[in-house]
């Protein structure tokens, strides 16, 4: 399971190695201070949009990858029916961020608390 950390002035993801080959990508490093709101879902399959360019899509069921839409680039890490952390960024190449999290409350707030949000 994909694990999301703050690791100094990064937001880290770490991808599963079943994780890294279903996105056909690496772990994510991106700025803290480029954050632009974390927010919980409950239903996370709904911000799914775009085309996927890179990774695995089941619909409603499991979303790992790249999809490039008109608000740019957002990046999946989703799987079965678990709540999501929604992190949206203001600059760099990846426009959001959505993270399945059995703990998504905890996970949001210890990004928020990173970000100064």
């Amino acid at each position: 399971m994909a694990e999301l950390l703050i690791e100094g002035n990064e937001l880290v993801l770490r991808l599963s190695t079943f994780e890294k080959a279903a996105a056909l990508h690496r772990d994510l490093r991106l700025p803290v201070s480029a954050i632009g709101s974390v927010e919980v879902t409950d239903k996370p399959f709904t911000l799914v949009k775009g085309l996927k360019a890179a990774g695995l899509s089941i619909p409603r069921r499991v979303a790992i990858g790249t999809f490039r839409g008109r608000g740019g680039t957002r990046f999946f890490v989703l799987k079965g029916s678990k709540p999501a952390v929604h992190i949206t960024f203001t600059r760099g190449s990846i426009a959001a961020l959505v993270i399945s999290a059995a703990d998504a409350d905890a996970l949001a707030e210890r990004v928020q608390t990173a970000s100064g949000r």
